[in-house]
């Protein structure tokens, strides 16, 4: 149901230079003596994209359109909501790193704002009549509280990897009798190339994200004890765990917001089939010849859902 947000903005922005561009033959740049004008960029840029754009547009003014006719046009605390969600799960919750990103794609603030304000206003029509129950949300509940909604235990630490099962227990021996050559004895003899040259250091990793007998040592082992060899599919790993943190459950209460909203979004039906069902009750008009045809829906969409788009006539004011 979720719209790929940079996409849709960037999208947007060309198709804007394109009919802004096309008021005036200006020269854009030169090449010996030829020109290359505005009107020469336009059609290039229509040939690359202009069929898509239009009707990417088209889309979202159907949205808006519909979203406001049913009073559920985003506003700007939902938007807000949003942008702040985007911060915390994709940039680890730094403003900054999401300024960045943007000013990377040549887009601002207002931009992401302005597809924020399709993109959810979109999903409050989609999700509209659907019902959650209790059942649903304690199943999810259960079966998600350590990872998606909360977080797993955590544990940081190093190993040595050696394929050999005799040399790793000699390097063993070796950290028996001198427990603070361990990253010495990493970068000359760990056969992870990865990690060799840190002494072995690994990070920090979730329980689970290592292979099954790596994890029970480093989730068991005491701290800053150097254990035995222990064997995995790719050799012999010697393991050192300095530091471990409990997976972190939340409260049913505090995230069950979440979790409705999550569901409800499972159930949504599908992007495209919410446009093809929005577009039929709108009446779009569409001027050049060329694009004639842009919003007919595919024939097997059209089978499944019985509507038609309506392209003639007197559309809304765009």
């Amino acid at each position: 149901m979720k719209k790929a947000i940079a996409g849709a903005v960037i999208g947007a922005a060309v198709v804007g230079g394109i009919w802004f561009f096309s008021q005036a033959d200006e020269t854009l740049a030169s090449v010996g003596d030829s020109k290359i004008t505005k009107d020469d960029f336009v059609v290039k840029m229509e040939q690359a994209g202009g069929k898509d754009t239009l009707k990417r547009m088209i889309e979202e003014q159907v949205i808006l359109n519909q979203g406001k006719e049913l009073k559920l046009l985003a506003t700007d605390a939902e938007i807000d909501k949003e942008i702040q969600k985007i911060i915390d799960e994709r940039f680890n919750k730094d403003k900054a790193q999401l300024d960045s990103a943007l000013k990377q794609n040549g887009m601002t603030m207002d931009d992401l704002r302005a597809e924020m304000k399709i993109s959810v206003t979109a999903k409050k029509i989609a999700v509209k009549d659907i019902t959650v129950s209790d059942e649903e949300i304690n199943e999810y509940y259960d079966k998600n509280k350590e990872s998606t909604l909360g977080q797993k235990a955590q544990a940081k630490g190093r190993h040595i990897l050696i394929k050999d099962e005799a040399k790793a227990n000699e390097i063993y021996k070796q950290l028996q009798a001198n427990p603070g050559d361990f990253e010495k004895l990493a970068k000359e003899n760990s056969e992870d190339a990865q990690t060799k040259e840190s002494g072995g250091d690994l990070g920090q990793f979730p329980k689970g994200g290592m292979v099954k007998e790596f994890d029970e040592v480093a989730f068991s082992a005491p701290l800053n004890e150097i254990q035995k060899p222990v064997k995995s599919e790719f050799g012999y790993h010697i393991i050192k765990i300095e530091e471990r943190t409990d997976a972190v459950i939340p409260k049913l209460e505090d995230v069950k917001e979440k979790i409705i909203d999550t569901l409800k979004e499972q159930k949504a039906k599908p992007y495209a089939d919410l446009i093809t069902e929005l577009t039929a009750k709108e009446k779009i008009t569409i001027n050049k010849s060329e694009y004639k045809g842009i919003m007919d829906p595919d024939p097997a969409a059209g089978e499944q859902t019985g509507q038609g788009t309506h392209t003639e006539g007197d559309g809304h004011d765009h």
